[in-house]
């Protein structure tokens, strides 16, 4: 990977032989490495940061919900994300103080007493080893409903937060699957079948 140097800053620029974008920001992955030194999604379009990559997969699938296909369709992404090494840290005691209220007569806890005393609680913390460097991957897969136009972001099979209509505003990615949308809601049974099994029951 080549690196044009800005302002002390190294960003990446494209593999030579690869289709991008007319800014080379966004570029058709491959065979080899990407800047985080994991091997890329060959196929995939790409965009390269200093410490992620982040992956868009081109080919959108028809999705089986309830037993059928014709009305769900998805777009797969991947967050590739670089993680520092860690330092160890070591175990520690975490000390909290606590006002006792006690009855100055009979010297039992009390807590309107007209005497307190100061109590000490103490436990102790375990240490955490090193951790190395290391490069995570996160696949997204948003899931579209043509009848509903809402959509459904997943880390995994996970869905993260409600599903939200296409019309919600948010960022540059609700114009990008609104336009997902448009473009295969009407074709839904001539896409590959998905492998994202959720919803399948």
């Amino acid at each position: 990977m080549n690196f044009d140097i800005d302002n002390n800053s190294q960003v990446p620029l494209p593999e030579q032989g690869e289709d991008c974008d007319f800014d080379g920001i966004w570029c058709t992955a491959l065979p080899g490495r990407d800047v985080l030194g994991e091997p890329k999604l060959k196929g995939w379009r790409y965009r390269e940061r200093s410490e992620e990559v982040w992956y868009i997969n081109p080919t959108i699938y028809k999705v089986k919900v309830r037993g059928s296909y014709g009305r769900y369709i998805s777009s797969e992404d991947l967050l590739r994300t670089y993680h520092p090494a860690q330092p160890a840290k070591p175990g520690h005691w975490d000390y909290t103080y606590e006002e006792i209220k006690y009855d100055c007569k009979t010297g039992s806890k009390t807590i309107w007493g007209d005497c307190s005393r100061t109590e000490q609680h103490s436990k102790w913390i375990p240490g955490e080893p090193a951790k190395s460097a290391w490069v995570g991957d996160e696949l997204r897969t948003a899931i579209i409903d043509c009848d509903e136009k809402t959509i459904g972001w997943h880390s995994g099979l996970r869905l993260k937060g409600k599903w939200k209509s296409l019309s919600t505003r948010d960022g540059v990615r609700s114009g990008n699957y609104r336009q997902i949308a448009k473009d295969y809601c009407g074709k839904i049974l001539s896409l590959p079948e998905s492998t994202f099994m959720k919803y399948v029951k």
